[in-house]
């Protein structure tokens, strides 16, 4: 990577995926704390939304979770069920 992006997991190349998500792949990806502020539920709440629900299974990179844009639909929806 360059640096010139605004965070350091906003695009990821295929090599630093591992093989392991072919179809994110040049998409916007979101670390936990972006992904937070985009759906409105604390890093910890998503945290336990992964763990206790198995609600989505983001992309492991350096042992950081990386979350796609259907990630983050997949939790706005569950929001959006589990609200009042």
């Amino acid at each position: 990577m360059d640096g010139t992006y605004s965070s350091p997991v906003r695009f990821l190349t295929l090599q630093m995926l591992n093989n392991q998500e072919a179809s994110v792949t040049n998409k916007k990806l979101y670390s936990i704390g972006e992904a937070a502020r985009e759906t409105g539920y604390s890093s910890e709440t998503i945290r336990r939304l992964e763990r206790e629900h198995n609600l989505v299974k983001p992309i492991r990179v350096n042992g950081s979770r990386i979350f796609s844009e259907n990630d983050l639909a997949t939790i706005r929806r569950w929001k959006t069920a589990h609200s009042k």
